[in-house]
């Protein structure tokens, strides 16, 4: 369980309610350029964050900090909110995206209202976990996906589809890579295309029926997905729309002229996805087109 400094606060919600604040690292190095409290916290917030916050049943938010520097959760921003009794601290990135939710007060698991409200949060977590979604002290999201910690210490990782990277029965261990981040053809095409990401982790799949290895890239918060065949041919990249994080432009460069010259076309629209099949590259684009041509980069049609 990790230790943390505990400093009581009092304020009135409605009836007078009691909970406890941490003090975490984070916070007491990182200097707070701004501050609200009240009915005024929530107009410190980006926008994102505001929709959420006012989304949840029962909750009140009674401060929120803008940090001077992004910290090591990728976050800009801090808001305290109680939610049915329980003092909750969410952190939030320059958008507005949450990217950590931890109960501040004792012994108490984050709300499920609470829970069952966070975008892009995927609810089968909290169904593979059963009656341990009560447990929950803490979510962070990751490159990966999502890292849950219960009160009791156990932490567990999810991918962003919400499927489980470790067991709720084991222990906190480290992630063993299910296929070896040291190949060289991946660790080539890695080091040149994602400078200063490390793998968080590796895991054997299937797409459509066909065998591929998929590469979780993280750098701080900012984290990607590179799908290989088992030739180690990169079949897929994936970035994050909702969080600004887009295919590189070395990878852009590898693609058909045509392509590039069709992209070039349109210079504010970026690529979040590419995948390469049998047949046909397809390009997520984050005007939430969807563009398809042939192998040899000629233009098949748009999906929108």
């Amino acid at each position: 369980f990790t230790m943390k400094k505990k400093i009581l606060m009092a304020f009135a919600i409605g009836t007078l309610s009691v909970g406890f604040y941490s003090c975490d690292k984070d916070d007491t190095d990182n200097p707070v350029i701004k501050e609200q409290t009240g009915t005024q916290a929530l107009t410190l917030l980006p926008g994102e964050a505001r929709t959420l916050l006012s989304s949840v049943s029962n909750a009140t938010v009674t401060k929120a900090s803008q940090l001077a520097t992004v910290n090591s959760f990728g976050s800009s921003y801090v808001a305290y909110a109680t939610v049915n009794g329980t003092v909750v601290k969410i952190e939030f990135d320059k958008e507005g995206n949450w990217t950590d939710v931890e109960s501040e007060t004792d012994h108490q698991g984050i709300p499920s209202t609470l829970l069952s409200e966070l975008t892009n949060f995927p609810q089968n977590i909290l169904t593979h976990l059963g009656t341990n979604a009560s447990q929950i002290e803490e979510v962070e999201r990751k490159a990966y996906g999502y890292k849950v910690e219960l009160l009791n210490g156990t932490e567990l990782l999810f991918d962003l589809a919400g499927d489980t990277i470790t067991s709720p029965s084991a222990p906190t261990t480290p992630v063993t890579p299910t296929t070896p981040v040291t190949n060289e053809l991946a660790t080539n095409f890695i080091n040149t295309h994602f400078t200063g990401y490390t793998v968080a982790y590796t895991k054997s799949d299937t797409d459509d029926g066909i065998p591929v290895y998929k590469y979780y890239l993280q750098s701080g918060w900012k984290g990607y997905k590179v799908v290989f065949n088992t030739a180690y041919e990169w079949v897929e990249i994936e970035g994050d729309d909702d969080r600004g994080y887009y295919v590189p432009a070395s990878i852009i460069a590898l693609l058909p002229d045509n392509i590039q010259k069709h992209l070039a076309a349109t210079p504010n629209v970026q690529v979040v996805d590419i995948e390469k099949t049998a047949t046909a590259y397809i390009l997520d684009l984050s005007d939430d087109r969807e563009v398809y041509f042939d192998l040899n980069g000629n233009y098949l049609r748009t999906d929108d």
